[in-house]
């Protein structure tokens, strides 16, 4: 019986030692869990701080950036320094293209062949004879107007 005593006492003691490690373990594991978080809320802290003063810097330049467009607009001639070209900027007139001298696309409403057709070109007065119409390209395939017609005469 004084063994069964024993053994009794002996797991009792065991199963408090092991309690006792749980306990020691949970409260370890509290420990680490608790300063995790600790640090975690610092470099959540830290980053909200950064985050303020890179959204104030930002703040400050898009203000100085507006400063500098509301007076760029002062500073610059209408005229000059366009994307356009010279006068690029100006605003249209009322007639459009119609204000200038002369049309700047004439025949705009006509076909870009018939437009540009010298034998249709209403204001010659006499038409082009088919030699001064002749491409060079054809002039270099048959040769001269004139050696064209010597060929056909020997045909």
């Amino acid at each position: 019986m004084a063994e069964r005593q024993a053994r009794i006492e002996r797991e009792a003691a065991d199963q408090q030692q092991a309690a006792e490690e749980r306990q020691k373990a949970n409260e370890h594991q509290a420990a680490l869990q608790r300063q995790a978080a600790q640090e975690q809320q610092e470099a959540l802290e830290q980053q909200a701080a950064r985050d303020q003063q890179e959204a104030l810097e930002q703040q400050k330049a898009q203000e100085q950036q507006a400063a500098q467009e509301q007076a760029a607009p002062a500073n610059q001639d209408i005229v000059h320094g366009t994307l356009g070209g010279r006068n690029a900027a100006m605003p249209p007139t009322p007639f459009g293209d119609r204000d200038a001298r002369r049309e700047r696309h004439p025949d705009y409403h006509r076909g870009p062949m018939i437009s540009r057709d010298p034998r249709l070109n209403q204001k010659t007065e006499q038409p082009l004879s088919e030699t001064e119409n002749e491409s060079p390209w054809q002039r270099s395939v048959r040769g001269t107007h004139r050696e064209h017609e010597h060929d056909e005469e020997t045909h």
